[in-house]
């Protein structure tokens, strides 16, 4: 962790300014591989950023360095708001994002996800994403939308998974081909 010191605007505040936020917020990230200053630079920013008490931790490791371990431990080791899912092997993102949201159940009204490469920018990140809430009701997710094309290997994939309930796949507007919409 840095030794500067922490800026950031205290959970009472941001909660009187947009009760919409319901704080506190669950913030899920996941760490891959040997990778330790992205580790570093995600954690050391979202705590010096963020009153600990705006939001709960979920740290998935996904076969991660030594050092990024240490760095997860010590954190969870000064703060009580941190939960670690770790897989010695590289499950990929989406098989432990669903360990990171089923494993404990989600108690928070709004969960946060962060790839390991993204970090926290400045103390204002918080508050102008809990007055966006506050001021988008009608709003469930926020985030731009990307779109991925869908293979034929991905398609007899998705349709051929135990869980797979006969949703077909949006198509793309000009080109026809199947596509996978999803907010970052």
């Amino acid at each position: 962790m840095s030794s500067e010191p922490s800026t950031f605007v205290p959970v009472s505040e941001l909660q009187a300014l947009a009760p919409r936020a319901a704080f506190p917020w669950t913030i899920c990230v996941l760490f891959y591989g040997d990778h330790p200053e992205l580790s570093g630079r995600f954690l050391d920013s979202l705590y010096r950023f963020t009153d600990p008490a705006a939001f709960q931790l979920r740290a998935g490791l996904n076969e991660v360095c030594d050092e990024t371990k240490r760095a997860v431990a010590t954190v969870a080791e000064t703060y009580d708001n941190v939960s670690v899912v770790e897989s010695p092997e590289n499950i990929y993102k989406c098989p432990m994002m669903r360990r990171l949201f089923h494993e404990s159940p989600l108690e928070s009204e709004w969960t946060l996800w962060f790839d390991d490469d993204s970090h926290v920018r400045g103390p204002g990140w918080i508050l102008e994403l809990a007055l966006t809430m506050q001021n988008q009701p009608p709003v469930d997710f926020f985030g731009a939308l990307y779109q991925v094309d869908v293979s034929e290997g991905l398609e007899k994939f998705i349709t051929g998974a135990r869980w797979y309930r006969g949703v077909p796949r949006e198509r793309h507007p000009s080109k026809g081909g199947r596509i996978i919409t999803f907010p970052t």
